[in-house]
């Protein structure tokens, strides 16, 4: 099961499993610094991620969604043909994209900070 922790969330890319595999094989490290390790990966691509260097600030793109499915509050898409357009004007092309989206919660809050829950209990 993949965590919902957002900032575990990474540990399943590619480079996340890697490194997990890794970890398990090295057999000198104890299994607390291995941890640690993972923790130091997961503030670290967050780090990157949230940098003004990977994220931009707009971007438009144009796909064909193939696949898509919800499970256990995430989203996943799998798109086909993406062209995918920057705020700074690069166009990027690719094959295959596959975006996940976990729900945070977020969305939530901030519907029932603006309305309310939407159940209410009729006062008489």
């Amino acid at each position: 099961m993949v965590s919902q922790e957002p900032e575990k969330h990474y540990r399943g890319t590619s480079i996340g499993l890697s490194l997990i595999a890794t970890l398990d094989e090295l057999t000198a490290i104890s299994p607390q610094l291995a941890e640690k390790v993972r923790q130091h990966f997961d503030r670290e691509v967050l780090i990157a991620l949230r940098s003004a260097r990977v994220m931009r600030k707009r971007m438009n793109f144009r796909a064909r969604c193939d696949t898509y499915g919800f499970y256990d509050d995430r989203w996943r898409f799998v798109l086909k043909d993406v062209k995918i357009k920057t705020d700074s004007g690069r166009s990027i092309r690719s094959d295959c994209v596959t975006v996940d989206a976990i729900s945070t919660g977020l969305e939530n809050e901030r519907r029932l900070a603006k309305t309310g829950p939407r159940w209410r209990r009729e006062t008489s």
